[in-house]
């Protein structure tokens, strides 16, 4: 799993988008915002916020953990501002 150490909200971004571009069928919401609510739950862990992502998409619920943001919590987080997964 990856760990992003140094992330600054407001500044930094996450870029989703190649997953679910990848593999469209699996993840086929009609908005941005609702793959990111469908798709990606962020968890407190610790000080940190792990990000999980259901990688069976339309097929069932399977989170899986894929990174670590060290120093932040998941309310510091949104689709709209650094977690980005636009489609095509």
């Amino acid at each position: 799993m990856d760990q992003i150490r140094d992330f600054e909200i407001g500044s930094d971004r996450i870029d989703l988008k190649q997953i679910f571009d990848d593999l469209p069928d699996r993840y086929s919401s009609a908005t941005d915002i609702n793959r990111f609510t469908e798709y990606v739950q962020l968890i407190q862990q610790g000080a940190n916020t792990e990000v999980r992502i259901d990688l069976a998409g339309n097929t069932g619920d399977v989170f899986r953990p894929r990174l670590t943001i060290e120093n932040t919590a998941p309310a510091d987080h949104s689709a709209s501002d650094d977690i980005v997964g636009k489609g095509r």
